[in-house]
């Protein structure tokens, strides 16, 4: 007979907020499920998008010939 042990993986839950506005609707709702989330044993991290520097791809090419030696940063 075969037997499987099944190992306990800890959930992780990532909250993406879009909306420009601190403190806004959008905000409260996402730190309302992520805290209920972790209140049940999720790990959770929380993107604000409106405060990340993001830029557009340039095609400049870099990526693809530095990657194999020093890799993407984020």
């Amino acid at each position: 007979m075969c037997e499987f042990t099944w190992k306990k993986v800890k959930m992780k839950i990532l909250g993406i907020d879009g909306s420009p506005r601190k403190n806004g609707n959008t905000e409260t709702l996402v730190n309302t499920i992520l805290q209920g989330a972790e209140a049940n044993g999720a790990e959770t991290r929380h993107y604000k998008i409106a405060e990340m520097k993001l830029y557009p791809c340039l095609g400049c090419m870099d990526c693809a010939m530095t990657m194999p030696k020093k890799g993407m940063k984020n």
